[in-house]
C-alpha cells in the first residue's frame, strides 16, 4: 500500500521518452551539472525525457521527467528542480525528486543507446522506479 501511495504522488509529480541535446561530465558536490547530448556516449545521462516505470508486480508507466540544460529538470506534473551528476550517480539537489528522498543510479544499456536511471530512496525505503531514455 505504501508503494501505491508513493506512486500516486509521483505520478502527479514526475516526467516520457524523447531525446534533446546538451552535455555534462562530472560535477562538483552541490552544483547543478547538465546531462549529455543524445549522440555522445558515457560520461552521464543525456538530456531529454525519461519514462518512469514502477514494478508492482508488473511494469507500469507512472510519469516522466526531463533532464534540461544547466543541471535542471522538470516533471510531468509541472514540478522542477536541480541535479548534479558525479561518480556516485545523480544527486537531486532540489525539487520533487529531492523532496521524495531519491538518488539516481545511472547506467547505459545497448551500447549507449539506452540510458537508465534507477530512482531509489535515500532514507532506506524499498520503493524504486526505473526511468529510460532511448535514442531509437
Amino acid at each position: 500500500m505504501r508503494l501505491f501511495n508513493l506512486l500516486s504522488v509521483l505520478a502527479a509529480v514526475i516526467v516520457c521518452l524523447s531525446s534533446v541535446s546538451g552535455h555534462a561530465r562530472g560535477s562538483t558536490e552541490g552544483q547543478a551539472v547538465p546531462a549529455q547530448s543524445a549522440g555522445q556516449s558515457s560520461g552521464g545521462p543525456r538530456l531529454g525525457r525519461y519514462n518512469m516505470y514502477a514494478y508492482n508486480p508488473r511494469q507500469f508507466l507512472v510519469g516522466w521527467f526531463e533532464l534540461l540544460p544547466d543541471g535542471k529538470y522538470r516533471t510531468k506534473a509541472g514540478g522542477s528542480g536541480t541535479y548534479s551528476f558525479g561518480p556516485d550517480g545523480i544527486k537531486w539537489l532540489s525539487g520533487p525528486h529531492q523532496e521524495q528522498s531519491f538518488i539516481g543510479e545511472f547506467r547505459e544499456d545497448r551500447g549507449g543507446k539506452t540510458h537508465r536511471i534507477v530512482l531509489k530512496k535515500t532514507d532506506g525505503g524499498k520503493d524504486m522506479m526505473i526511468a529510460f531514455n532511448s535514442v531509437d
